[in-house]
């Protein structure tokens, strides 16, 4: 009971430091968006260059704002580990009510500013600004989005709904056995696109380098699983769970 309680306690403190790293990673990912991407990217792309249109270049800002790309697989780190460590003590169906409360409301309010933003900087016409909005409202697996950014919360809704089926059918108890599969599946498909990249199956290779880092794979997980894994893990070593266990991974997956 002691023990329970002081658990429980700890995670106020662990909570307020994982949202302040959560934090510097968002703060990156804006920073690469403004002060790179901004006039990096060009109008026909129709993303934040776009919008932006301003001329002002930030090239003082190369050597770190091009670099904020990162805190996007950072935040997925945090997301894994936040997110076991959040489900151990819930329901499925509390589990997934509060995951909603979370994201909806900001989604919703972000995504109706973003599209009237769009349509006043002429960058979308009001049908396809319609359209693009109710994807991103619903968070639908494939955009556009009204902004691409969207992409990422779709990924991570992804892993929500994957961790509520892990509780709804008792399987986070299984979670080295689950992430061991996973990992393996990574390793089996990180080989097949770079043995194919370097033409040992005679397919296109710019095709295949295209679609491992296509926006398809990332969202359905096929290619960012990876990041909450490594924040799965971590949560584990960090609770005491299964640590001998993970160091034996490699094996597990090999062998």
């Amino acid at each position: 009971m002691v023990a329970e309680q002081t658990s429980r306690s700890s995670r106020p403190r662990e909570f307020a430091t994982l949202d302040l790293l959560r934090f510097a990673a968002a703060q990156a990912v804006v920073f690469y968006h403004l002060l790179f991407l901004s006039w990096v990217e060009t109008p026909a792309a129709g993303g934040i260059g776009a919008v932006a249109q301003s001329g002002a270049r930030f090239e003082e800002a190369i050597p770190w704002a091009s670099i904020g790309w990162v805190g996007v697989p950072i935040f997925f780190v945090i997301s894994g580990f936040v997110i076991v460590m959040s489900a151990g003590d819930k329901t499925p169906g509390e589990f997934l009510i509060g995951r909603a409360r979370r994201i909806l409301p900001a989604l919703w309010a972000f995504s109706l500013l973003s599209a009237a933003v769009v349509m006043i900087a002429g960058v979308l016409a009001p049908l396809e600004a319609l359209g693009r909005l109710m994807r991103s409202m619903v968070l639908f697996p494939f955009g556009p989005w009204i902004d691409g950014a969207i992409w990422t919360l779709v990924a991570e809704v992804l892993f929500y709904v994957l961790i509520f089926a892990a509780m709804k059918f008792r399987l986070l108890s299984q979670m080295t056995a689950l992430t061991s599969a996973i990992t393996g599946f990574n390793l089996v498909f990180w080989i097949g696109i770079v043995l194919a990249a370097s033409g040992a199956f005679g397919l296109d290779t710019k095709a295949v380098a295209d679609l491992a880092a296509s926006y398809r794979l990332s969202v359905t997980l096929v290619t960012t699983n990876c990041f909450f894994l490594v924040g799965m893990a971590l949560y584990q070593v960090h609770a005491g769970k299964d640590v001998v266990r993970w160091s034996r991974l490699p094996v597990q997956v090999c062998g």
